[in-house]
């Protein structure tokens, strides 16, 4: 096959953080769509996703479409106010400054705080943001936060955050000016993880925006970027990565500056060369980033070992093909989303894509999985072999002992029909001597025809029958001596076979 080179796009894509609003490489999906109508008719929403799935690009490009048509914004990143070191007032006031940057508020902060000292940290935030950052100019402002996740990390509760945006959605029914204010958040998160404490009231408003993969017609759009076999390499790209914004970029990255392609071959040595290397799970951003969340999200939970291991164990299921319900109920299940390993096609779990499918395999697991956990398991599967080997054997042996008891129930009763037959033979051979001693000779014959039907159930074939029967009758005739029959009565009545 003819090599072609591939030189056009090493310019257009860009592999890694926010997407300038300049970019080419931009694609457009149904949540820009979403999130712009949904900002714009005043409704609270919040995009939590896994990472590098474009969320901060999003974040821009609707930022940049609300100024074009007068609605005033803000955005903030919560990374730049510190994490660990940070106390709550120094945090509150970081929050009230970067905002007052973003409005050109500056003064009339500083003079706010001056004249509130007393109140507590959160009521300063709010009140800052409804009597000055709003105004009295009839213009809506809506607040962009990013990277919320990082509340995790803080040192003191960050509930009390999140219970007031929701205050300020709630009194819009006592104050319509709030009306004009909206709230965006953005980060990777799980509402319920916004409002942990059980006593406090859930994070409950706003609308869900879902940011999905690229569909194969939206990643379309690079084919042009990448040479005169565009449409093959676009397409065997997002054969192994579904679509996933950070790896599809990346990838097109580096085939646009590699020389030699030759279409869906070339693609898949790129894959191999720099994301089935023993170092790109630690090297590669997107793969070292599933891989901490889906192994350390669950830290803060009550038994850490123990969430890893059912969190893996799922994974192994949908990793295997198996049903694995997508419930929303379930934090496993919730969690493994947020990782981004996997999505969900609206009743169950799937796998992201084929480079996680892969990277992420069972040697993976075994690697992560808790060693009691991997103990249990080992235990459990040899309790099941022989568990399953002992109720064979029992099933096995039971089987075989009602056969047995069958087989000697049929044995005692035949003996018993036989030991019945014999009994009646000798009534018979009795009969037949009184009937002789009283010289009725007509029913000797005629007793003699039944109880020759009869030996055959006792063992006696009808020939010996036969063959004794008239051997009596003859020789009683001829000697005419009713003495001799007793003698052979007694031998045919008797327990042992005649001969």
């Amino acid at each position: 096959m003819k090599r072609m080179p591939v030189v056009q796009g090493r310019g257009f894509f860009v592999s890694g953080g926010t997407l300038p609003l300049n970019s080419a490489s931009y694609i457009e999906r149904s949540a820009d769509r979403t999130l712009y109508d949904s900002l714009l008719a005043g409704r609270f929403c919040y995009v939590l996703s896994p990472r590098q799935m474009g969320k901060s690009s999003l974040s821009i490009h609707t930022i940049a479409r609300l100024e074009a048509v007068g609605v005033r914004t803000a955005f903030l990143d919560l990374t730049s106010l510190g994490g660990k070191n940070v106390t709550v007032d120094q945090w509150y006031a970081g929050l009230a400054m970067e905002l007052a940057r973003e409005l050109d508020l500056i003064d009339e902060t500083l003079a706010y705080f001056r004249e509130h000292a007393v109140a507590s940290p959160i009521q300063r935030f709010f009140g800052l943001i409804r009597e000055v950052f709003l105004g009295e100019e009839n213009v809506p402002l809506i607040i962009f936060i990013d990277e919320i996740d990082t509340t995790r990390s803080l040192p003191f509760d960050a509930d009390e955050f999140f219970a007031g945006i929701r205050e300020c959605f709630n009194r819009r029914v006592n104050e319509p000016k709030l009306n004009r204010l909206t709230f965006c958040l953005l980060g990777v998160a799980v509402p319920s993880d916004l409002i942990r404490n059980p006593a406090t009231t859930p994070f409950n408003i706003g609308e869900r925006i879902i940011l999905d993969d690229f569909t194969p017609l939206e990643f379309q759009s690079y084919a042009n970027e990448l040479g005169p076999l565009g449409s093959e390499i676009v397409a065997r790209v997002h054969y192994w990565t579904g679509g996933h914004p950070y790896l599809s970029q990346g990838l097109c990255r580096s085939i646009a500056a590699t020389q030699d392609v030759q279409g869906a071959e070339s693609v898949d040595e790129i894959v191999a060369r720099e994301l089935f290397n023993f170092k790109a799970r630690s090297s590669n951003i997107n793969l070292a980033d599933v891989a901490n969340i889906a192994l350390h999200y669950g830290d803060t939970s009550q038994d850490p070992l123990k969430f890893r291991a059912d969190l893996l164990s799922a994974y192994s299921r949908v990793l295997a093909g198996r049903h694995v319900p997508d419930d929303e109920s379930n934090r496993v299940a919730v969690l493994l989303k947020l990782s981004g390993i996997v999505r969900s096609d609206g009743r169950r779990l799937r796998m992201r894509n084929r480079v996680y499918e892969h990277v992420f395999d069972r040697k993976w697991i075994a690697e992560n999985m808790p060693e009691q956990e991997l103990r249990r398991q080992k235990q459990s599967y040899r309790r099941g072999v022989i568990w399953t080997a002992v109720a064979s054997g029992a099933i096995l042996a039971g089987l075989m002992g009602m056969a047995g008891f069958m087989y000697r129930s049929h044995l005692s009763v035949i003996a018993a029909k036989r030991e019945l037959d014999y009994q009646l033979y000798v009534a018979d051979i009795s009969r037949l001597r009184l009937y002789f001693e009283s010289g009725d000779t007509a029913r000797i014959g005629s007793e003699t025809a039944l109880t020759m039907a009869s030996s055959g159930d006792i063992g006696l074939t009808a020939t010996t029958t036969r063959r004794r029967s008239t051997r009596l009758t003859t020789a009683l005739q001829e000697s005419g001596r009713k003495e001799a029959y007793p003698k052979t009565v007694r031998r045919s009545a008797s327990s042992t076979p005649l001969r």
